[in-house]
C-alpha cells in the first residue's frame, strides 16, 4: 500500500473525539450494569453514547449539539455548585470559627499588641541533629 492510502483512511478529529466520548460513556454504562446492577441507568447512558457515536461519525450537527449541551451543562453545574455549596460553607464555617476563637480568647497567630516588647521576634526551637534530615522517609 502507498503511504497516501494510509493517510486517506484516518478518521477526522471529530470522529476520534466521538469514539473516545462514546467509549467512556460505554465504560460508565458497563460499570453501572455490572458493579451496581442498575440496568435502567446503564441504558440511559448507552442511548446518548450511541447518539454521540452516530453524530461523530456520520452526522456532525448532532455531535456538535451534544458538545454544546455538555459544555453548557458543565458551566451551569459549576456555577450552581459554587453558589449553593461554597458560599454557604464560607459564611457558616469561617465566621463561626472566628467567633469561637475570639470567645475562647486564644490567639494562635500571636497577634496581640505588646507595647512593652522591643521586638515581635519569636524565638524558634533549635534544630535537631542533622542526621534526621538525611533520611526523611
Amino acid at each position: 500500500m502507498k503511504s497516501e492510502d494510509v493517510t486517506a483512511k484516518k478518521l477526522p478529529p471529530r470522529a476520534r473525539r466521538a469514539l473516545c466520548d462514546a467509549g467512556i460513556m460505554c465504560a460508565v454504562a458497563l460499570v453501572l450494569w455490572l458493579v451496581f446492577h442498575k440496568t435502567i441507568m446503564a441504558t440511559v447512558v448507552l442511548i446518548p453514547a450511541a447518539l454521540v457515536l452516530i453524530g461523530g461519525l456520520w452526522f456532525a450537527p448532532l455531535y456538535s449539539g451534544f458538545r454544546k449541551a455538555g459544555t453548557w451543562s458543565a458551566k451551569a453545574l459549576g456555577i450552581v455548585l459554587t453558589w449553593i455549596l461554597l458560599v454557604p460553607f464560607f459564611y457558616l464555617c469561617f465566621p463561626v470559627g472566628r467567633l469561637l476563637i475570639t470567645l475562647s480568647r486564644k490567639d494562635p497567630l500571636h497577634r496581640e499588641f505588646l507595647p512593652k516588647d522591643r521586638s515581635y521576634w519569636s524565638e524558634h526551637r533549635p534544630l535537631p541533629e542533622a542526621q534526621r534530615y538525611q533520611r526523611q522517609y
